[in-house]
């Protein structure tokens, strides 16, 4: 019984750490290409 809870947990871990991974990845990346070229930070 500890066995399959114990799996269950860890599926559940890895779907989460999954989505996560995903949502950053999505957020860092939404509309962050641009064709034209945009001036940076001035320094």
């Amino acid at each position: 019984m500890a066995i399959v809870l114990a799996l269950l947990i860890g599926a559940g871990t890895v779907v989460q750490v999954y989505r996560i991974g995903d949502s950053g990845a999505r957020a860092a990346w939404h509309d962050g290409y641009s064709a034209t070229a945009r001036p940076g930070p001035r320094r």
